[in-house]
């Protein structure tokens, strides 16, 4: 039986290499004496797990649609007809304001003023609350709207394949058209994305489009082979501004062009560029490997990372690629588990973020889990966190400088690693805390059995 730890200070105890679990480890930094009293104490509570990186919890009076961190650091949090703000250091509720029909949180611009978007277009509120004016732009806004560097805003509705920028006053500055008019079947789906270039990406249903954020003008539009891009995912940018898209099954990476310079396959863990045609239809054939889940990029560019569904074929959640395509590792994170959004923080952790499905073969009845698994760039576990999930819809997820956000129904949870460390003050030797894979709690070179959760 292996131990994975959580690495709550600046070393890492590695793994029983005997698959054992280890009774001391001496010789390790933060094997000072421990009162075992005040440690047993500490940590004897149930579901010790999400103890471990829990910082708070808040439930909220109904379900949270949305997560964002606002430019002050506050949480912005989007319920179904209006929206409110609370504090990172404890979750309190610091207000909420009503508006109808919201589908994303605020924007909110340094200068406390945002944006907010519905069924209804586009709505700019000022910093004392009040809605200083609203604009219907032909359809519904659905996707996330991006703020402009002079205080405006730039939206996508729902239908006509259109981008509207905005000034702070709601008057035009463009309209660009990115198929000719009407158009029924290439409307915007997901968030715009914005490179170093001062241009935005957009996934058409399918097809990626270049816009120029100064002028509205299109650049250039890609069909991708084989596949096309997901169905509704952003795409990712390097910091040299290359493109990382996912269709069904594969990872693509482009120039700043829009020119495909590798294409890697989910379904056989290679690339399949350079694979003649009649190699690529036996390729695509094959079961289904989704990386249904929007790519993403460490801090450096170098690191390129995919996710989705462990299938039979492709048995991985998350992948990390290098800048030629070639795999540098892959994991397998729990059983039935959907990732649905990968994040990485700026030091290179990597958040996935998912719900689980697991039947229960003596109720025949499925337990729905909501995820985050914290990874290093190197693809090993730091900590995760599970809970219920109380809803059928994506899970809310927020990244914030010190500490991340998930909701799962109407309840939002502050995670960090070190929130243990906050709340065992009487651990006064400043020994190490480790979470076990199993049943246990690695305190400076002790193992400690925690206590299970009661079962009713």
């Amino acid at each position: 039986m292996r131990i994975d730890t959580v690495n709550l200070s600046s070393f890492s105890i590695p793994r029983s290499a005997a698959g054992k679990r280890p009774q001391k480890l001496d010789g390790y930094a933060g094997t000072a004496p421990v009162p075992l009293a005040a440690a047993m104490k500490a940590i004897q509570e149930p579901t010790l797990a999400n103890s471990l990186v829990k910082a708070w919890e808040q439930e909220m009076d109904e379900e949270v649609q949305h997560l964002r961190v606002a430019p002050d650091g506050s949480l912005m949090v989007n319920l179904p007809n209006r929206y409110a703000v609370l504090s990172v250091d404890q979750g309190t509720i610091l207000g909420s304001q009503e508006h109808e029909l919201l589908q994303t949180p605020p924007i909110v611009n340094a200068d406390g003023s945002g944006y907010l978007v519905g069924s209804w277009g586009v709505a700019r509120v000022e910093p004392d609350g009040e809605t200083s004016w609203s604009k219907y732009l032909g359809s519904s806004v659905f996707n996330e709207a991006l703020p402009t560097p002079d205080g405006g805003v730039v939206a996508t509705p729902c239908s006509g394949a259109q981008v509207h920028r905005l000034d702070a006053q709601g008057e035009k500055t463009w309209l660009c058209e990115l198929e000719p008019q009407p158009c029924y079947d290439r409307e915007v789906k997901g968030r715009m994305t914005q490179d170093g270039l001062g241009r935005l990406l957009l996934n058409g249903n399918g097809r990626l489009y270049a816009v120029d954020l100064q002028s509205g003008t299109k650049l250039w539009s890609r069909d991708l082979e084989p596949e096309g891009i997901w169905f509704n995912a952003p795409v990712a940018v390097t910091p040299d501004n290359h493109i990382l898209v996912n269709g069904d099954s594969t990872l693509q990476l482009l120039d700043p062009d829009g020119k495909t310079q590798w294409v890697w396959s989910g379904k056989t863990h290679r690339r399949i560029d350079q694979l003649p045609p009649e190699t690529l239809k036996d390729h695509l054939d094959r079961q289904a490997a989704p990386l249904s889940c929007p790519p993403a990029v460490s801090p450096d560019g170098q690191i390129l990372y995919g996710g989705g569904v462990a299938t039979d074929d492709s048995k991985c959640h998350v992948v990390a690629l290098d800048r030629q395509g070639q795999k540098i590792w892959a994991r397998d994170l729990s059983p039935g588990l959907r990732v649905e959004s990968l994040q990485v923080g700026a030091d290179g952790t990597v958040y996935a973020v998912g719900s689980s499905a697991v039947l229960d073969r003596r109720t025949f009845r499925y337990s729905n889990t909501a995820e985050v698994h914290a990874l290093s760039p190197q693809g090993e576990t730091i900590w995760s966190f599970k809970t219920p999930k109380e809803s059928t819809s994506f899970l809310p997820f927020a990244l914030g400088p010190d500490q991340v956000y998930l909701s799962s129904g109407k309840k939002i949870y502050a995670l960090r690693p070190d929130a243990l460390k906050a709340r065992c003050g009487e651990l006064e030797s400043g020994a190490s805390i480790h979470l076990g894979a199993d049943d246990h709690v690695l305190v400076g070179g002790t193992v400690l059995k925690k206590r299970k959760a009661p079962t009713h």
